[in-house]
This record gives C-alpha cells, structure tokens and sequence, in this order.
C-alpha cells in the first residue's frame, strides 16, 4: 500500500504502533484518517472490524457488498455515511398508533440504501450492539415505549416501514437478541445471496420468489395445541396443512410430528413458517404484512380503535402462517419457505449435538442421521430450551467461534460473552502504583487487550469484545496527561498480570482489527509465530 499523497509527500497519519507486553511485543498496523487522497480509500483491505469515527478513508460500496468486509462495528455517533448508503443505525419511535402511521414515514424519507436490516425493540441499545453493522446493510431500530406492547406490534411497525421504503429495496425483518450473522468459511452476505436465489433466471426452488421466510420444527405457534400458552393464537392450524420439505423429503425424513399434546412440538422436518427472520422487496413485504393484517381481528380493532385497544398476548407467528394458509396460499405462490436453508437456519427442535464443526465449516445432523454443511448466513437460536446448549456448543463458554471455524461472528452478545471491560483508575501516580495492582487482581482470561484514555467509552465502544479478549481499559483524568503515562500505566498492568498470559497494549481510536477473509486472531497468531518449535 502506497504512503504518499499525490503531491508526493509522506501520509500524514501512517504508522506502525509497537504493542510491548511484559516481556512481549505485538505489531499491529494502525490507519487513520487523512487526506481525500488517503492510500486506505485508494487500496482498501476489506476485512475490518472498526472504522475511524471521523474523516475518515471510506471504502468504497463493492467492498462491502457481499465480501468478508462485515462489520462488527459501525461509527455510532455522528459519522460520515459510507459510500453506497450504509449509514450509523436510524432509531425510530414507534411508541403508539399515531408514530407507527405517521411518523415512521417521515423518519424514512431519504433512505437510499438497498439492503436495510429492520428489527423492533423496546431496547435500541442491545439491537444497535446486536445488529449494528451486520451484512453491511442500513439498521433500523423501531422502538417502542419502555413496555413492550406485544409482538402483534411488529406487524403494524414492519408494515409502516415496507410501506415507506423504496420498492424494490431489499428488506431483511429479524429479531435482535437471539440472532447471529455467519462469517467466513464462505458464508455468503444474506442480502447478495438473497437477490441471487430468488432470480428468475436462475434454477432453484427460490426463483422467482419475492419473500423468503426462514423454516423450521416447531409448530407450537400455529395452532391451540401443547401446553405453551404464553400468547394466544386465536387461529388453529396443524403442520399438516403445510407442504413437506422437498428438500428433507429427498434426504428420506419423514413428514411427521410429536402429538399435539405434546410440551415441545415439533416434527422431523423443517417445513414450518418462523416471523423471526424474513427477507424480502419492500413493495412485496408490504403487500405480505398488508394482507396478514387484515386477516387479523385484533389488529384491526386497534387500528379502529386509533391504538387504543391492545396488541398484548398474541402471536405474530400464529397470524403469518394464518395468511400464509389463506388461498391463495403462501400470498399466490410469491412467499416461500427457506426449505434449504439457503439464508436463514432457526434452530428450534434441533439440539447442540446435531451440530459440529468439520474441517473449517459448520455441519449439521438431520432427524434420521443426514449430515449437511450448513450454508445459511444467518442463525436464529431461541432461547427455550435447547437455545443456550446450542449456543455454548458452536460459540464455547464465550460464545467466541471456536478457532479456525466458520462460525466468526457479527454478532457477539457481549454482556454474557466476553467478560465485560474493565475501567481502571489511573489518575494519578498513587492509582498507577497501588490502584492497578488492586484493580487487576482475579483477572483469569489468557488473552487481554489494554488501551490507556481519557475517554473511557469511546475505547470500550471500539475495542469491546474484538479478538476474544479482555478489555481492561486504564482511564486518566479528563485532560490527557501525555503519552508517557501510558509507559506508566502499562508498566504496572504488565506486572500485575499474571505471566503467562498474552497481552496486547494498542491505542484506542484509531485501530482496526481485522476479521474474516482468513485473518486470524492476533492472540492465536502471535503464540503460534513465537513457539521456539516454528521456523520463522
């Protein structure tokens, strides 16, 4: 890569920081932003887990789309949109009847991007940690008030939004808290791979189609049967009004289902509709979710009622696959279900030894003993109650892909995974000498990343979470006390630390750490170029 600018001179922001760990060293290359004419935006590497938040080098649009360029994070707060549209997260109120009418399509005016990514929360900091990012697609959080008011209100929000949106945009509907995007391992971006399967002139079960819903077991939401009352499903419906899955079919499962007085319901095959993850054109989402609402009673009495009645208790499940079922059935035959998991796996009815990780990718066991690779790029893993099995057993206790699997991961959900980061006092030169040793004491992880500042939550923002780490972040007092603090400050975390473990110092605001594409994890690659048993 290039360090001059077209008037020859040197970049002025291009350097290489030496991370020094007691008695170790780590390289890492850092960028920062400069000139228009800057070498990062001329020769973008495009496998970065962090962009600068501020003037900085943008790549271009093609490096996202589709690449191994997905983001774990996006500049949050006041940023530059990215060429192409991908802009910071948009939050949306959709508090009460009069916003979702009203207000979501003022808040959508000027959407450009192509592939949006949409999700509804009562919590739009844990979708924007969640989601932000994810296929180098627009999010867009629709919040509700503090309650939520019941998941029917999905319904009224998504299709405010499928409404207002461009229509041949392509729309991607998810939950938030119980959903990862793959990456690496050839795992496809889910909106290219969508706008793929679903050409007309392509062979496939897809062509064709304007909306993919993602399969799967369960069928507790169709109907009244099992035990799992929670919300109600005013429509009766039994998975044999389905088709089978041609797909599973041809694999020899059989088209049968635990009885309905059963706790769990569940069949062999993966043929039911889940609401969770659905991807579509706007114009026909619209359509899709238009017509569901009008199918349902209780929706339309609050849209009668200006909001005023509830959306609590039912199931926007129950609703969809009603329509669904409604001739023409499956919306005239433009809807289909993802039967091959081509974009979406939901691992409901499926437990944590049907999966396993085989040389770099990730399998999957059939009911009846058929083995597949698992091509979906994205997987909803519910909670209840094979989810956390499921979850522990392809991201391990810190829901981290094990190493050199295909599992590495947009979405890692911090607050259980890596150990929240620590904020070390370093104030003075009594906190360096007494306060760190104090504060360091029961750190157990084998890999930490620390990072001195005076601005404690931008370095939590860009470096929480990244490489499996620990982040211990040392904060100083509110006015930088110069760079020889971090001599200081790093001196008494390294000898706090116990000594066995890999260390990386790194400044904070300006370092990339790379991911997918084949990079590896810095950890990993540092032991590995260090064993007195390689050549190198």
């Amino acid at each position: 890569m290039s360090s001059a600018t077209s008037t020859g001179r040197p970049s002025k922001m291009q350097r290489v920081a030496t991370m020094v760990r007691f008695p170790l060293c780590l390289l890492l290359l850092q960028r920062v932003g400069g000139s228009s004419g800057c070498a990062a935006e001329r020769d973008f590497d495009a496998s970065l887990l962090q962009l600068p938040r501020a003037d900085a080098c943008r790549p271009n649009s093609a490096a996202l789309e589709g690449s191994e360029a997905s983001l774990l994070q996006l500049p949050r707060v006041a940023a530059t949109p990215l060429d192409g549209g991908v802009t910071v997260p948009l939050v949306v109120n959709i508090s009460d009847w009069q916003q979702i009418h009203s207000g979501v399509p003022i808040a959508l005016r000027g959407i450009t991007s192509s592939n949006i990514l949409i999700t509804a929360n009562n919590h739009p900091d844990k979708a924007i940690e969640s989601l932000g990012g994810a296929a180098g697609a627009q999010l867009i959080v629709l919040q509700t008030g503090p309650e939520w008011p019941g998941n029917l209100v999905k319904l009224a929000a998504y299709k405010a939004v499928a409404g207002a949106l461009p229509a041949k945009a392509v729309v991607m509907f998810t939950d938030s808290d119980d959903v990862w995007f793959r990456f690496g391992g050839g795992a496809p971006n889910v909106f290219s791979r969508f706008v793929t399967l679903v050409s007309p002139d392509v062979d496939g079960v897809l062509a064709g189609k304007e909306v993919v819903i993602s399969a799967e077991r369960g069928f507790g939401m169709m109907g009244h049967g099992g035990n799992f009352t929670k919300l109600v499903r005013p429509h009766n419906h039994h998975p044999s009004e389905l088709p089978s899955n041609p797909y599973e079919t041809k694999l020899g499962i059989a088209d049968t289902c635990t009885p309905e007085t059963s706790k769990w319901l569940r069949c062999l095959q993966s043929k039911m509709a889940n609401a969770g993850l659905v991807i579509g054109f706007a114009s026909a989402l619209h359509r899709l979710l238009n017509n569901t609402w009008n199918v349902c009673d209780q929706c339309r009495q609050w849209d009668l009622s200006r909001g005023s009645s509830s959306l609590q208790g039912a199931s926007d499940q129950n609703q969809l696959t009603h329509y669904l079922l409604t001739e023409p059935i499956f919306d005239g035959g433009r809807c289909a279900i993802d039967y091959e998991m081509s974009l979406f796996h939901t691992t409901a009815g499926f437990a944590d030894q049907d999966y396993e990780y085989r040389n770099g990718s990730l399998h999957l066991t059939l009911p009846g003993g058929a083995n597949i690779q698992l091509q979906a790029p994205v997987l909803h893993i519910p909670g209840n109650p094979e989810g956390p099995a499921i979850a522990a057993k392809l991201f391990g206790p810190s829901k981290v892909a094990p190493e050199g699997s295909d599992a590495s991961l947009i979405h890692l959900p911090r607050a259980e995974a890596v150990t929240e980061p620590l904020v070390v006092n370093i104030s003075d030169w009594q906190h360096i000498h007494s306060g760190v040793p104090n504060a360091l004491l029961g750190i157990t992880s084998s890999r930490v990343i620390v990072t001195a500042t005076n601005s404690a939550g931008s370095a939590i923002e860009n470096l929480r979470g990244v490489a499996g780490a620990q982040l211990v972040v040392l904060q100083t007092g509110p006015k930088w006390p110069g760079n020889l603090m971090k001599l200081a400050a790093f001196k008494a975390a390294a000898a706090a630390l116990p000594a066995k473990i890999v260390v990386m110092f790194t400044d904070c605001c300006d370092v990339w750490f790379r991911f997918g594409g084949g990079a590896p994890n810095v950890f990993s690659r540092f032991v590995t170029l260090v064993s007195p048993d390689v050549d190198g």
